[in-house]
């Protein structure tokens, strides 16, 4: 009979897990007919199997910010054991990662935009703990107004500076001993 060294077995068996093998995960899709989310911070609550959103059927959400969102992310203060996230058809973004620490994990989306009035949907695979909530934050894209704003002070600082180079006169030159 042929032995194996321990580290040897232990890293084939690593490498047949699959992936995708979550034990809790959260999947972005499209949605219609929502909750609204009016802040940028809001909570997603969980029912009493972990699996579905309370007082909101279908777990979908609609971005009435007024502006545009670039990200959100979802925080759940107890660590899994294994946790993961996904992106469904009809999802505003098309990317997706979990960032776990000692005390939590965050499950980000972004990658793409939620306009003001659109909407997302939610749906649990292996469900959290009953009862739980998942404190959700999103990022507004910055305003074009900003942007523009920011390109004219730019150029202005340049002009000016321009305009004090040329009233002091040229630079003598320094010649070495």
């Amino acid at each position: 009979m042929r032995r194996y060294p321990l580290a040897l077995v232990f890293a084939v068996s690593i490498a047949v897990v699959p992936r995708t093998s979550y034990g809790s995960s959260i999947t972005m899709g499209g949605g219609a007919g929502s909750e609204p989310f009016t802040t940028f911070s809001f909570s997603v609550d969980l029912d009493s199997r972990g699996a579905n959103c309370v007082n909101n059927p279908g777990c979908v959400f609609q971005n009435e910010t007024g502006v545009t969102v670039t990200e959100i992310d979802f925080v759940y203060d107890m660590p899994l054991s294994s946790f993961g996230c996904e992106i469904a058809i009809g999802s505003p973004f098309s990317v997706c990662e979990s960032v776990a620490t000692s005390t939590q994990v965050t499950f980000e989306f972004f990658g793409g935009a939620l306009r003001n009035g659109g909407d997302f949907g939610l749906s649990f695979r292996d469900p959290f703990p009953p009862n739980t909530t998942l404190s959700a934050t999103a990022t507004a894209a910055p305003e074009p107004g900003s942007a523009a704003l920011l390109l004219i002070s730019l150029t202005g600082i340049m002009i000016a500076s321009r305009r004090v180079r040329a009233a002091a006169g040229p630079v003598p030159e320094c010649k070495g001993t």
